[in-house]
């Protein structure tokens, strides 16, 4: 202990101070990260909700919802953005569709870059002269497949159908490939099944945006929320595949046919 005029700490008490500060760091750093990503997840959502609501708009002007008449979900994002789809049969990515809401002035270029990830919006080019964002980098999130069964994208599409969500766990957009950015070896989750593929598995069906621990979803109905699982569409519809959950033979879907199953059947892509 210290005597009368002896203001030093002694060594006992400065390990004393030291271990308490690390046990109140522990505490409180991980909720202050907590905190933090919870707070990106609201910009996320808030971000979706933008989108679905400059789609709305955008099919209000254009008297329909933006589709370019060539697309391929396993192409690079970016390929040919600076030639016209609709005067050129050139082959692009899904998501040259939500860059008709950028080219448009519907939506602008920030809300399409979800804060819990790496990706940033880029500024100083002149967004008329695109056709496509430029890399994966300035894109965060997808919008259902306007390909395949039922054709376009409708504002008429049953109500709990998804519009727009985090990027897909099963699309690599840097290349358009599977496996997804946080992958080595990518499958469809059955989501159908608690027991496939243990605890680890189901979080892969999630979106990598938020560390796989879900997803903010926007649907046609004007809602943007927060889902802990990719079986958040309608009847229980597993949003990242092209096959509707509670009908197909396989649970988790199917990614590689690429054509959705029926109307009520959510495909996000990229």
């Amino acid at each position: 202990m210290r005597t009368a005029g002896n203001k030093a700490f002694t060594l006992v008490e400065l390990v004393i101070v030291i271990a308490v500060i690390g046990i109140l760091t522990t505490l409180i750093v991980p909720s202050l990260i907590r905190a933090v990503e919870l707070a990106r997840r609201a910009v996320c959502n808030s971000n979706i909700r933008t989108i679905v609501q400059g789609l709305v708009q955008y099919s209000s002007d254009s008297q329909e919802m933006p589709k370019v008449p060539v697309s391929s979900w396993n192409t690079r994002i970016g390929t040919n953005r600076t030639s016209n789809p609709f005067s050129a049969n050139s082959v692009r990515n899904h998501s040259s569709n939500l860059w008709l809401l950028a080219r448009e002035e519907h939506v602008g270029l920030e809300a399409f870059v979800c804060p819990s990830t790496t990706d940033t919006p880029y500024e100083g080019e002149q967004i008329k002269n695109y056709w496509d964002f430029r890399s994966s980098l300035r894109i965060s999130y997808g919008l259902q497949s306007p390909y395949g069964y039922g054709g376009s994208l409708s504002i008429l599409t049953p109500e709990g159908v998804v519009l727009v969500a985090d990027g897909s766990p099963y699309v690599d957009p840097s290349t358009g490939n599977n496996p997804g950015k946080i992958k080595t070896n990518a499958s469809i989750v059955d989501w159908g099944n608690e027991n496939a593929g243990g605890e680890q598995m189901q979080l892969w069906g999630n979106s990598p945006n938020h560390d796989s621990e879900g997803q903010n979803v926007g649907y046609f109905d004007g809602r943007a929320e927060w889902q802990t699982t990719a079986n958040c569409g309608k009847d229980g519809d597993n949003i990242y595949t092209a096959t509707n959950h509670k009908t197909a033979t396989s649970p988790g879907g199917n990614l590689t046919a690429g054509i959705k199953n029926n109307e009520n059947d959510t495909l996000i892509l990229p």
